[in-house]
């Protein structure tokens, strides 16, 4: 990373009624029983009656690793639908936002945490929520953490400690490749990454940041996760258990299924949300959702989610 407050590239999504389609092109079930498609989400203004002039408030969302804000473009038509102003970023490294390296949390949240004072106020009305998937949910807690900005942050499957995380991408790699990437090459490969991009993974771990951890937070996570286990999330709730909501599923498909349905994670944190908004209303944006005919019964809307840790009740 070339400085610790890289310039950041965004897209501003102004409150207002959207539709979000789902379209199917290929699906297909794998060897473990889970499905994979090929699909792409489509989102356009309607001609519905526009929202009140004063939006609901800012929710900044954010990314997974090595990928980029256009992929998140879903979530910004929900909560837009909803009534919210949204702000779709580039995380460091990402995208086209500069900085050279991803810190898995530590300086990403630095350059986050600059976003209320480099924009203009009048144009980011309160309260400021971030929601975020993967790198990008783990960014948005450390970022409260490190904050007074954010009033609440809705985080899917992020990591507590990625040195307990990375070893699982080797599932990613080609058989015939595995068997190089043996753990010394591993370690000596996270020793050059902590040279090169002068920082430390001892820092990265996140429930470090959480003592008295107080803004209102939920995490969802499914227990199919291999490439990020539930454990992660587990940790962070018992670092901050007055604060951090988990809602865990059996079911939900692995780490990208996971982030990639919408569908039934709409269902599962617009309440929430409104709950802290006290506006109940909120959940009516996931109901206009177009469901195509044959989608795999991981995308679609499911009552699965069991609330692990009992959540404040302090709202905002």
């Amino acid at each position: 990373m070339t400085s610790s407050d890289p310039a950041l590239a965004y897209w501003w999504v102004p409150s207002n009624p959207f539709a979000l389609g789902v379209t199917m092109s290929a699906v297909k079930k794998e060897r473990d029983g889970l499905h994979s498609a090929n699909f792409f989400f489509t989102w356009k203004p309607t001609d519905r009656e526009s929202h009140p002039q004063s939006p609901l408030g800012t929710v900044v969302v954010l990314h997974g690793y090595g990928t980029n804000k256009e992929l998140m473009a879903p979530y910004a038509a929900l909560f837009a639908d909803a009534g919210f102003n949204v702000l779709l970023v580039d995380l460091p490294g990402h995208g086209q936002s500069g900085g050279d390296f991803v810190t898995f949390g530590v300086r990403e949240a630095v350059a986050i945490n600059h976003l209320p004072q480099q924009l203009d106020l009048s144009d980011i009305p309160s309260p400021l929520i971030l929601f975020g998937t993967s790198l990008g949910g783990s960014t948005a807690i450390r970022s409260a953490a490190t904050s007074d900005a954010w009033d609440a942050v809705i985080a899917l499957h992020p990591f507590n400690d990625p040195l307990e995380v990375i070893p699982n991408f080797r599932r990613q790699v080609p058989a015939v490749l595995r068997v190089l990437l043996t753990e010394k090459r591993l370690n000596n490969a996270l020793q050059l990454a902590e040279q090169r991009a002068a920082f430390q993974f001892d820092d990265a771990r996140l429930t470090t940041q959480l003592a008295g951890y107080h803004v209102p937070t939920l995490i969802m996570h499914s227990e199919e996760d291999e490439l990020i286990p539930a454990a992660q999330s587990r940790a962070l709730v018992d670092a901050a258990p007055d604060a951090i909501t988990l809602l865990l599923t059996e079911a939900g498909g692995g780490h990208v299924l996971f982030q990639a349905s919408v569908l039934a994670r709409c269902e599962q944190f617009m309440p929430w949300l409104a709950k802290q908004l006290r506006q109940p209303e909120l959940p009516a944006a996931c109901d206009r959702i177009e469901i195509p005919d044959g989608l795999p019964d991981v995308f679609l809307p499911t009552p699965t989610a069991e609330p692990i840790a009992v959540q404040s009740d302090e709202t905002l």
